[in-house]
């Protein structure tokens, strides 16, 4: 089967936040109608079979019950307003599922390649929360969360037409037959849009956003590397503020789109991995081999995420190295940020390319570096280096001519051939290439 092209992969992987007043989202509404009438748009055909093809093909081979899937989906899209809540907490379980199920269903799996057929792997799913029916409900929400957040007319017809399309195929071959346009076509289509249009809407989408944000009341506005983010103090803390972007920071933080998913934090992703770790422990089912290796992997990533401690500088995020010098020890601090301060226009699998961020950061402590003046004092107490000119080839090509020396450093004579005439170096004799003193 050829390798399927999945740009929007992403709707699988995106979560979603809850809303405050307070964090000024972005809450303009996606554009999705539904109309059986109209002529086949083949943009909101390809991206729902781009999503279609990755849920009937995945690797996994998750059997989603599709009429349960697209009934979700349509619910999801029937709400007036979206709620946050229900969203976020559909993630959460979609992520549990993933922990708790697929991943270790996936490492079994791939250990028993080449074994007996029937290999005994653990249970995919369960007769309660992680039914197949219920699995492929929480996927039908999110993937319908995720279309109503795109940024061009969806018609949710078209949608429904292509996932049905693609998850309607027998067998382990891709049949391009069965769909409305051929992967080529979705491709082109796909790569039109989202290297063009969609970055474009983005832009401006994210222009506007900031715009509302810096007329708020309580928002403050800073300049830095030609562009400017925005923030507010909610709490100050004391008076060991990081001073450069030499200086060690540990601090907790969440990170939004402007749209409001949650993209990440790090207070959750602990919570979750100790969750996870405990429930691990707990199993007195899975394989010996399999649960050692899936505890040390934990545990590996829970000991990083509670000792997190980074030099300023490297901050992934490039505004919050600039933002957090706003607060001391034990305060908070919302920034609002541009693409080129965030994700850039490139995005990541969760933030649109040129979409802009919102973040929350706790600052804990601060181990302060070495000082600008700290490090103008060592500089100019350090002695001053001349240059060296090595002896050149005539042509001035910067090869040293056999034999010769550098100038101003004469050669000593070299244990091994001599020069005809010259008596050899007693073998006792240390032999080394040193500058002359002067």
């Amino acid at each position: 089967m050829k390798r399927l092209f999945f740009i929007v992969a992403a709707a699988l992987a995106v979560s979603c936040g809850s809303k405050s007043p307070e964090m000024h989202f972005d809450n303009g509404t996606g554009r999705a109608y539904y109309n059986p009438e109209l002529e086949m748009d083949t943009l909101s055909y390809s991206v729902a079979m781009n999503i279609g093809l990755g849920l009937r093909f995945q690797p996994t081979s998750i059997d989603f019950d599709y009429e349960t899937l697209i009934e979700a989906m349509k619910a999801e899209m029937a709400k007036e307003s979206v709620d946050m809540q229900f969203i976020e907490s559909n993630k959460a379980t979609m992520n549990r599922f993933s922990e708790e199920r697929l991943r270790p269903y996936t490492l079994a799996k791939r250990m028993a390649m080449g074994a007996e057929e029937g290999a005994n792997l653990p249970e995919l799913f369960d007769d309660g929360e992680f039914s197949r029916e219920n699995l492929s409900r929480y996927f039908g929400h999110d993937i319908a969360e995720y279309i109503r957040r795109m940024g061009f007319e969806v018609n949710m017809y078209w949608v429904y037409k292509a996932i049905g399309d693609a998850m309607a195929m027998e067998g382990d071959t891709l049949d391009e037959s069965a769909l409305l346009i051929s992967q080529d076509a979705m491709r082109k289509c796909l790569n039109g849009y989202f290297q063009v249009g969609y970055k474009n809407y983005m832009t401006d989408r994210t222009r506007e956003w900031l715009a509302d944000v810096a007329a708020q009341r309580d928002v403050n506005m800073m300049v830095v590397e030609n562009d400017t983010l925005y923030y507010r103090v909610d709490v100050a803390g004391n008076g060991v503020r990081p001073r450069t972007l030499r200086d060690t920071v540990a601090f907790s933080y969440d990170v939004y789109t402007q749209r409001g998913a949650l993209v990440e934090s790090l207070d959750k992703r602990v919570a979750s991995l100790r969750e996870a770790l405990d429930k691990t422990e707990a199993d007195t089912t899975m394989n010996a081999q399999i649960k050692d290796m899936r505890l040390n992997h934990i545990r590996k990533q829970l000991n990083e995420a509670e000792n997190l401690d980074i030099v300023l500088g490297r901050a992934m995020i490039k505004g919050s190295q600039y933002g957090i010098q706003n607060i001391g020890e034990g305060g908070t601090i919302t920034l609002w940020l541009p693409a080129s301060l965030a994700y850039g226009e490139r995005g990541n699998k969760a933030v649109a390319p040129n979409e802009g961020v919102v973040m929350t950061i706790s600052l804990k402590s601060v181990k302060y570096g070495k000082s600008d003046e700290e490090i103008a004092a060592e500089k100019k107490a350090m002695p001053s280096i001349k240059k060296v000119d090595a002896a050149l080839s005539p042509k001035g090509n910067g090869i040293v001519k056999p034999g010769a020396a550098p100038q101003g450093m004469p050669m000593r004579k070299m244990e091994g051939k001599q020069p005809v005439g010259q008596e050899p170096k007693k073998a006792n004799e240390n032999v080394v290439l040193t500058p002359v003193s002067k």
